[in-house]
């Protein structure tokens, strides 16, 4: 049994959200898109100023638009998450032997069978687990550091597929 106390603070809780969005390799596209339109727009404003009889600005703000909206996202699922109270800086984690995680913040618990887990996602800094596509328990492996080598391997043996 592995039990450990979990403190995130606000600005590792915002890259573990964008470690999240950017999980997903579908979510490039709009940066990239932006990016691409925004040179476009420059390079035929600048070059060939015939091209448009008037100053795109729409363009402009689409293409601002698009390169930004991944920090909108994180922006905004990070304060639905904090005004919801849904999770705080401060979480008590126990892995127990039979495979279970039990959770208790502010005051809440929650118990999570490994085998009943959707997916799992291993980065550098967090362990993601998935309970369904997009809720998601965020395990700092900075703090956990003894065991976390042995969660991996029993999810492996769970077969729970790898995000």
């Amino acid at each position: 049994m592995t039990k450990f106390n979990q403190v995130i603070s606000d600005k590792d809780y915002k890259k573990a959200i964008a470690i999240h969005y950017f999980g997903y390799t579908y979510t490039y596209i709009s940066p990239i898109l932006g990016i691409m339109l925004l040179l476009g727009l420059l390079i035929s404003t600048l070059g060939f100023s015939n091209v448009f009889p008037e100053k795109p600005i729409f363009l402009f703000l689409l293409s601002a638009f698009l390169i930004l909206r991944p920090v909108f996202y994180i922006q905004n699922i990070y304060k639905s998450i904090k005004s919801n109270k849904l999770s705080s800086n401060e979480t008590n984690i126990r892995i127990t032997d039979d495979e279970k995680i039990i959770t208790t913040s502010n005051g809440n618990l929650t118990s999570i069978n490994l085998a009943d887990l959707y997916s799992y996602y291993d980065s550098k800094f967090f362990l993601f687990l998935y309970v369904s596509r997009n809720q998601y328990l965020i395990i700092d492996k900075r703090q956990i550091r003894d065991n976390i080598d042995g969660l991996i391997k029993t999810l492996d043996n769970l077969n729970i597929k790898k995000r």
